[in-house]
């Protein structure tokens, strides 16, 4: 077996050992047939050489350089009777915050629209980390506002600061950009307020708006919220996603706006089946009383409603049959953007 020192000399004349000394040492370490070699090394062979007479030599050693001693790990002996080494390499710094980042991002990945909530116990059972392990990093997340504990449970939501950092992220997105000539035409042509929103999460956020000239003050904000069964523009996209997420949408219960909110499952697929059918939705005061909206998604190849156009007035400035005729337009539209983003 190797010495678990290597010693380092430079080439030069050794220290002399007398034959006494020698015959003494091969005497005294004659190994036996099942010895391998000691770990214990005569060390006056391998200490810095000094000037002054060798023990039992009667003679004075040679001046040599100083010699280094490379310390390798040391070693334990296996039950098998070998010496194996044990190496513990440390892990750098660096890759212990890496994969704090990558857990803390696979954390959120785990949210969507069919499972907008989760447990501690669904996050560690998913992605195979240990309660404690998937608490340290739940806890960063909430403090930092990314997820939210849902009020009276044990479980978390996304939280407020992503639909502010997607909004960010929205005003470099295509979608603003190439929507934005639509919204100008169509305010210009009907006159009313055009609204740029975006489905997500069980509502509509809002991006973008051009006024019309007709008097009208919106108080929304670029990541202003709205549930999507209570608006036109919200409905307009739930049409378009598949029915099991329709479904899921239903099960989270709908709470209204106002007395005219569709809240019965029954009633919002009829209302749903409908958009399909025509391309474009109504709300006449589903969402504040004494407002009219006409709306029509912008949907991406796969069909999913990534935006929305929606035309909003007061009910005393826009007649059903002029929100239908809006509606119409608004679809052409959407379906123009829709065709842009597909070559974008």
């Amino acid at each position: 077996m190797a010495s678990p020192s290597v010693a380092v000399a430079a080439a030069g004349k050794g220290p002399s050992v007398c034959a006494r000394s020698v015959a003494g040492a091969k005497a005294t370490s004659e190994p036996s047939a099942a010895r391998v070699k000691s770990d214990r090394i005569i060390k006056d062979d391998f200490k810095q050489p000094f000037d002054g007479p060798a023990v039992g030599c009667g003679e004075r050693r040679a001046t040599a350089p100083v010699v280094s001693e490379v310390k390798l790990p040391t070693t334990r002996r296996s039950k098998t009777g070998v010496r194996a080494k044990a190496i513990v390499v440390p892990e750098p710094s660096f890759n212990r915050r890496t994969q704090a980042v990558r857990r803390a991002v696979e954390i959120l990945k785990l949210f969507s629209l069919a499972e907008p909530t989760l447990s501690l116990q669904d996050i560690s059972d998913r992605l195979q980390l240990s309660p404690a392990t998937a608490h340290r990093v739940i806890q960063t997340l909430e403090e930092e506002d990314l997820l939210t504990r849902v009020a009276g449970t044990e479980t978390y939501r996304l939280g407020p600061l992503l639909p502010m950092l997607a909004t960010r992220a929205m005003a470099h997105y295509p979608i603003r950009r190439i929507a934005g000539p639509y919204l100008r035409r169509l305010a210009y042509d009907y006159e009313h307020t055009m609204v740029l929103m975006r489905y997500e999460d069980g509502n509509v956020v809002y991006l973008d708006s051009v006024e019309g000239t007709r008097p009208l003050i919106l108080m929304l904000r670029p990541g202003s919220r709205i549930p999507a069964h209570c608006v036109a523009p919200g409905r307009a996209s739930l049409a378009r996603l598949e029915a099991k997420e329709i479904e899921r949408y239903i099960a989270r219960g709908l709470e209204p706006c106002t007395s005219k909110t569709i809240i019965e499952p029954k009633a919002l697929q009829q209302e749903l089946a409908l958009i399909r059918k025509r391309g474009y939705a109504i709300d006449d005061g589903d969402w504040v009383e004494g407002m009219r909206a006409s709306a029509a998604a912008i949907i991406n190849p796969d069909g999913y409603p990534i935006g929305c156009i929606t035309a909003l007035a007061f009910a005393s400035d826009l007649s059903i049959n002029r929100a239908h005729e809006i509606g119409r337009a608004l679809q052409e539209a959407a379906a123009s953007v829709s065709e842009e983003l597909g070559t974008a």
